[in-house]
């Protein structure tokens, strides 16, 4: 698998860490990225790295569904302070997982057998959907309940539909109907840009009435900042010019959930 364009950073590299320890063989060639899970195994995340990178929590998903078991200490690393992971064991318990977790470490053994894996998130989190996703596509299957909508998100679907999963997104929910597929050829994904980094860029640039061409960053991924920084999409897979207006543009409170990165639900409710 080769993933494009990643960002080499030390959240990145603590991530590539943690996965050379259970066997995925990671190199870096330029800024893409090649991976081999083909010698997965179930070792013990090492509890320095894991206290790091609070992204370690989307490992316990794919690694959980793999061996029916994983064990360490909570992922930290948040500069905020420590947050639950309620609604990750609610993913989990959803898919037969018995979930232990006390002030320094968690446990995750599989328990039962469920045939149709179902799990509301009380709380649309990000990472709890994305966990979801990584669970139900390696299970086979399954549906989130009030899923988190951001671009981010919707990424980790295009990635397991190149993988071979059949997802559905509804305005309500997402349900996993078939899980990775065996491939052949050599799976190759680009990463797509920050569009929070992005947007920041343009809307600086209007504000200070300049102009900056974003390499790299398509209309799609700046859906809620294009109309009012006054950004233009030069072509559809060319970079976005951000430039100021004649007069101030008139800010108006975003609505929730937009439609991003090509996923509009309406008029068809749903994409296979």
């Amino acid at each position: 698998m080769v993933l494009n364009r990643v960002p080499r950073i030390d959240d990145v590299e603590n991530l590539l860490r943690l996965v050379r320890v259970v066997g995925v063989e990671a190199e870096w060639q330029g800024e893409d990225l090649h991976l081999d899970s083909s010698g997965l195994k179930p070792e013990q995340l090492p509890a320095d790295l894991v206290e790091k990178l609070r992204g370690a929590i989307l490992l316990l998903g794919p690694l959980a569904a793999a061996f029916g078991r994983v064990s360490c200490v909570s992922p930290g690393g948040c500069p905020i302070g420590r947050r639950s992971f309620d609604v990750h064991w609610s993913v989990l318990e959803a898919a037969g997982f018995r979930v232990r977790e006390d002030s320094s470490s968690i446990d995750i053994l599989k328990s039962r057998q469920v045939e149709d894996q179902v799990v509301y998130l009380e709380e649309a989190s990000v990472t709890a959907t994305e966990n979801a996703l990584l669970l139900f596509s390696a299970l086979g299957g399954g549906t989130i309940r009030n899923p988190a909508r951001e671009p981010h998100v919707l990424a980790v679907v295009d990635f397991l539909r190149e993988l071979g999963c059949r997802i559905e997104l509804h305005p309500l929910y997402y349900r996993v109907l078939s899980g990775v597929g065996e491939r052949k050829e050599e799976v190759e994904f680009d990463v797509p840009p920050d569009y929070i980094d992005a947007g920041t860029l343009a809307i600086a640039t209007a504000v200070t009435h300049g102009s900056v061409r974003l390499l790299g960053v398509g209309q799609q991924d700046l859906m809620g900042v294009i109309p009012r920084a006054g950004a233009v999409r030069e072509s559809s897979f060319g970079p976005v010019k951000a430039g100021c207006r004649s007069k101030p543009p008139e800010w108006s409170t975003p609505r929730s959930s937009p439609p991003v990165r090509g996923h509009c639900f309406p008029p068809t409710w749903c994409r296979w």
